[in-house]
């Protein structure tokens, strides 16, 4: 389990289309807090895109008790596919304590 500051980490959740609206997210984001909780983090971190293309996983993480915290920042990644290209995103970190 990747960790950050002592907090289980998630890196990316993403779940195909044809899938969504069936649980498979939250159902994911419960075994991962029950495995943090085993390991004895003191809670989970993540981060979502501030697009209204992430507002349905804003809405979960919200749901399942996640609070944003701190502001925007930029997020930055390569294309796996294209070698030299890359993207910066405009993203916003979410807490949950145990």
């Amino acid at each position: 389990m990747l960790e950050a500051r002592g907090f289980a980490l998630v890196h990316d959740l993403h779940v195909e289309e044809a899938h969504r609206r069936r649980g498979v997210a939250r159902a994911l984001m419960g075994a991962l807090e029950d495995r943090a909780r085993t390991l004895g983090a003191p809670g989970v971190l993540l981060d979502t895109g501030t697009t209204d293309s992430f507002a349905a996983a804003r809405g979960l993480y919200r749901s399942l008790g996640y609070r944003e915290i701190g502001g925007v920042y930029l997020g930055g990644w390569s294309d796996p596919d294209n070698a030299g290209i890359h993207y910066v995103d405009t993203l916003r970190q979410w807490r949950k304590r145990f």
